[in-house]
């Protein structure tokens, strides 16, 4: 049974989609677009007692949760300013960082105790863990796959690691001097030179035997608990075995995926303060020591791991989207807020590589093709359809003649015409060997070639 090209891509990135899901995505293209978005916020179904009986606890409890929370909080700060009293950052001869000295790694440990009772305040009474965390010889290096900003909390309490974050994060308030203590890595993923430098900060600090180990979120962007994205390769390319850990929320009251559909971080925060307990667990996976073919190859090294991790879940969505597409969506919700990505852009970007178009994708190229492509959806169901394409042009050409464009742009058949498709069809005339036309000389172009 025939599967349309752009769907049949789709579910060459998923790892557990069986024939009949398969199927029924065939027979309804417009599904495929929830199916295949790892960035889709779900709400939890709740049950009775929670949504009619427990706000009146809630009630009694947030203010006693939310006092308690902003004073360990406090306290964990301060704890983190004794540690780094008088610190100034020691560099050898190459211009890398040295470690802390001993005593303020001690002096740091009572904030371990005032963050505990910070997650605590936040619902987080028992941190279920199953497997064995290897030590920093063992694994210099730990990877967890990203599903909200509170994975960095606990497993930063269960370890005191550095972590590679955001540059953003020195901006968090309460958050900044714990990064300070611990020597984390700031990256401007904007800047170039920023990520080369973490690069070079990741290989350093992983073979010196006096720093503590390095937790890592590789796919670098958070995203709905069942799915996993493209891993990035700065944890694999030291080369060194890595720890994988899978995050899991069981039986929790809400869902505490921050995604860029879901809450904003101060309402996720108080969805937190708000329910009377929430899960979380870790399970520690065996070490992954790689061999020499992923020593000399990280991005097959972050590949294998990552079929490791998607083994541990339960029927994952593993997708090839990335940080790009989380950017792309969040500009892409502004003018539409029911947009799906139903593809990757290192998908669609494989494709185009393959054909001999100026291409960038860190230019605006995508950014400039999906403001195009919100305009045209005006049905808004993250597709173009017959009557959109017939009301941008029906004042230029006849019905006939934009019948025979829109088959051109519509190959499948389907009277949806996604993403993936228009960047495919737009590209030959939106990239040109003289130069770029803007989206709408490119759609304007193909729609006078094709009627």
């Amino acid at each position: 049974k025939k599967i349309m090209p752009n769907l049949h891509s789709t579910l060459n990135d998923a790892l557990n989609l069986d024939k009949a899901t398969a199927k029924m995505m065939a027979l309804h293209p417009k599904l495929k677009f929830r199916m295949a978005d790892p960035f889709h916020y779900k709400e939890k179904q709740k049950t009775f007692f929670q949504k009619y009986i427990q706000p009146f606890g809630t009630f009694l409890l947030f203010p006693i949760r939310l006092i308690g929370a902003l004073a360990s909080l406090a306290f964990t700060n301060v704890w983190a300013q004794i540690a780094m009293f008088g610190y100034r950052p020691a560099y050898d001869d190459e211009g890398h960082l040295r470690p802390l000295s001993t005593w303020r790694k001690y002096a740091f440990y009572p904030a371990v105790y005032s963050f505990r009772a910070f997650l605590a305040c936040l619902g987080f009474h028992y941190i279920q863990v199953k497997g064995k965390p290897a030590s920093k010889e063992e694994a210099p290096i730990v990877v967890a796959n990203h599903i909200s900003i509170l994975e960095p909390l606990v497993i930063g309490l269960l370890h005191i690691p550095m972590i590679v974050a955001k540059n953003a994060m020195r901006y968090y308030p309460g958050f900044a001097n714990l990064l300070y203590a611990t020597q984390s890595i700031l990256v401007d993923r904007k800047n170039p030179n920023s990520r080369i430098d973490c690069i070079n900060d990741i290989t350093y600090r992983t073979n010196h035997p006096e720093f503590p180990q390095l937790l890592i979120f590789p796919e670098g962007t958070t995203h709905d608990e069942n799915s996993l994205i493209h891993f990035k390769r700065g944890a694999f390319i030291p080369g060194l075995p890595v720890q994988p850990i899978v995050v899991r929320y069981p039986n929790n009251g809400f869902n505490p995926t921050y995604t860029v559909r879901g809450p904003s971080l101060p309402r996720m925060m108080l969805r937190c303060l708000m329910e009377p307990y929430n899960n979380i667990e870790l399970e520690y996976l065996p070490v992954y020591y790689p061999s020499e073919a992923e020593k000399a190859d990280p991005d097959l090294y972050a590949s294998n791991v990552q079929k490791v991790m998607a083994n541990a879940m339960v029927s994952p969505l593993v997708t090839s989207h990335s940080y790009f597409d989380h950017q792309l969506l969040t500009h892409a919700l502004k003018k539409n807020p029911s947009i799906h990505l139903n593809t990757s852009l290192n998908h669609i970007h494989a494709q185009l590589t393959q054909n001999p178009f100026q291409w960038n994708r860190e230019r605006n190229d995508y950014y400039e093709l999906m403001d195009s492509f919100a305009t045209l959806d005006k049905s808004m169901n993250s597709c173009i359809d017959r009557n959109d394409y017939f009301d941008a042009y029906q004042s230029k050409a006849s019905l006939d003649s934009l019948e025979r464009a829109y088959q051109h742009l519509d190959v499948d058949n389907t009277n949806c015409v996604d993403f993936h498709d228009f960047v495919l069809r737009m590209a030959p005339y939106y990239s040109k060997e003289d130069g770029l036309l803007s989206p709408t000389s490119a759609i304007d172009s193909f729609t006078a070639d094709h009627m």
